[in-house]
């Protein structure tokens, strides 16, 4: 099973893998676990009632993980059946996670300033289709 902590030992397959650096990674990290917390949606897409809780039985517990695991999907872009496998999770749970994940994983971007250039008017203020901090 592909976690954080194998893989960032392995800085050339993490970039490969993410297209981030293990540095890049943690700092995403930050703002990733903040969207987290603000979600108002469980990861069956039914609006949360208490505060945001990770179940000892979930199948992606640590929040690099979670990151680790939409990184690797929309880089790679994988079927279901294949980054589940790569996780060690059904294709169903990964159907789950990936709507589950993919709008914190917006969030994080945006919120950290990473989110790519979506209009040419703002093209000169970025560089290789991220925002300069």
């Amino acid at each position: 099973m592909t976690n954080y902590t194998e893989l960032s030992g392995k800085p050339n397959e993490f970039i490969a893998m993410t297209g981030l650096s293990v540095d890049e990674f943690n700092s995403l990290l930050f703002y990733f676990k903040k969207a987290e917390c603000e979600s108002k949606f469980t990861i069956a897409g039914k609006e949360r009632r208490n505060k945001h809780a990770v179940y000892s039985n979930s199948p992606i517990k640590c929040s690099a993980d979670r990151l680790l695991f939409i990184l690797i999907y929309m880089k790679q872009y994988m079927t279901q059946a294949a980054i589940g496998q790569l996780f060690g999770i059904s294709q169903p749970k990964a159907d789950m996670f990936i709507h589950y994940l993919t709008p914190l994983l917006s969030a994080a971007l945006n919120e950290s300033g990473y989110s790519p250039c979506r209009n040419m008017e703002n093209i000169n203020e970025y560089k290789s289709g991220y925002l300069l901090s």
